[in-house]
């Protein structure tokens, strides 16, 4: 594959995942969503490219989406987990057997979201009463959900990258020709 053309191909799915990024703000019910499909643009780019492709684009997404989108909360979880995780799901399917590379996928991801919650409450000065319901203290609950909808969106990226293989790599073929 020609460099201008993986440099183009890159530039484009990098702009198209800052539109993801900007829609959190326009669809604030979908804000985690948006990060999610965001980190799918990144799978293409392992997909097409490579992983330093991804990692060059996953470095301007955050850059620009921390300058210019104003819910830092989606640009948060962008940085912290979604925009790599594509990434290290690549690398550590490659390199270790899939036991321990979904435990240390499962590890990073709880790490990410108790850095996302710090970073929530201690920078962005979220006030901790916000997740409260009562007397229950939300955090924990979320974590719970937040680790199902991760085994989800798990899913989700392998068979996306799947159907992306068998339906849609052809049509990319015939343009670099």
């Amino acid at each position: 594959m020609k460099s201008s053309f993986r440099i183009a191909l890159c530039s484009v799915i990098t702009a198209l995942s800052i539109l993801f990024m900007l829609m959190t703000v326009i669809l604030p019910v979908a804000a985690y969503s948006c990060v999610m499909l965001t980190g799918l643009c990144t799978a293409l780019i392992i997909e097409e490219i490579d992983g330093r492709y991804a990692v060059c684009s996953f470095a301007a997404v955050s850059i620009i989406s921390a300058l210019l989108v104003p819910d830092k909360e989606s640009v948060i979880l962008y940085i912290v987990f979604f925009g790599y995780y594509p990434v290290l799901h690549d690398f550590l399917s490659k390199k270790l057997n899939n036991t321990v590379s979904r435990i240390i996928e499962y590890l990073v991801f709880n790490a990410a979201c108790f850095i996302s919650f710090f970073t929530s409450i201690y920078v962005l000065s979220v006030p901790k009463d916000s997740f409260m319901i009562g007397d229950l203290y939300l955090p924990w609950v979320i974590l719970i959900m937040a680790n199902i909808l991760f085994f989800l969106y798990d899913y989700t990226l392998k068979v996306m990258v799947k159907v992306y293989r068998i339906k849609f790599k052809k049509y990319l073929q015939k343009m670099k020709r």
